[in-house]
């Protein structure tokens, strides 16, 4: 049986997990639930045994899981990708902080009224931030063009790829329809 995802039907904390599991080419059902149902959510939360009810949750046979992080670890680790050493994990879990420090500034900015004036700066600060990324992976292949990933490619272009929304139907930025542009 194949694992089950479930979360909502946005990008949001799912979308690494997907990204994930579609380079792996892992086979893997997912429970996207709807803005118009968190009824069904709230009904379902304490159905499915998880030991601590919270979406995204992946379930994996008699395996249980939630919390986004946890979920990518476990997938990782299952695939050998959590680095052969100890400086190797460290490494990897240097750049996720770093990751999670940007997505929190992301997360924090779109949910603010303010938005359109704080997003200004936010830009400039990230430019640096991203330039930190460049810089310490510029020498890795799957960065700079030596790694094609068609696995990638596929699920951007299928159905089950969600575009929109990025991160919540409450968030100022990132929610609701599929802008035109």
């Amino acid at each position: 049986m194949a694992p089950k995802l479930g979360y909502w039907k946005i990008r949001g904390l799912a979308q690494p997990i997907r990204l994930l599991l579609e380079y792996l080419e892992e086979t893997y059902e997912e429970h996207a639930y709807d803005r118009n149902e968190v009824d069904a959510w709230r009904n379902d939360k304490f159905k499915l045994g998880l030991e601590f009810p919270n979406l995204p949750y992946y379930i994996d046979g008699d395996f249980k899981l939630t919390q986004s992080m946890a979920i990518i670890r476990y997938i990782a680790d299952k695939h050998n990708m959590l680095g052969a050493s100890p400086e190797e994990r460290a490494e990897i879990s240097m750049l996720e902080g770093a990751i999670l420090d940007i997505k929190t500034s992301i997360w924090t900015i779109a949910c603010n009224k303010e938005y359109q004036t704080l997003k200004v700066d936010f830009l400039k600060e990230l430019r640096g931030k991203l330039k930190m990324f460049e810089d310490r992976l510029s020498n890795k292949k799957y960065l700079n063009g030596n790694c094609d990933l068609p696995q990638i490619k596929n699920y951007l272009n299928s159905s089950r790829y969600i575009k929109w929304p990025l991160l919540g139907w409450s968030a100022t930025f990132g929610n609701g329809d599929t802008p035109s542009n």
